[in-house]
């Protein structure tokens, strides 16, 4: 899974999570990014925040 490719010990990035953090549960993580995109696809649109 590309989650757990991330880098440990670079700076975040625009959204200001570290790394850390999105690898601390690969599980929870994958949930929610499962969540974002369904909404994208369905909306054909990024949110805005």
């Amino acid at each position: 899974m590309a989650i757990r490719q991330i880098k440990s010990g670079k700076a975040a990035g625009p959204d200001n999570i570290p790394a850390e953090a999105i690898k601390a549960d690969v599980a929870v993580t994958a949930r929610i990014l499962c969540i974002i995109f369904s909404k994208i696809w369905v909306e054909k649109q990024v949110p805005k925040d």
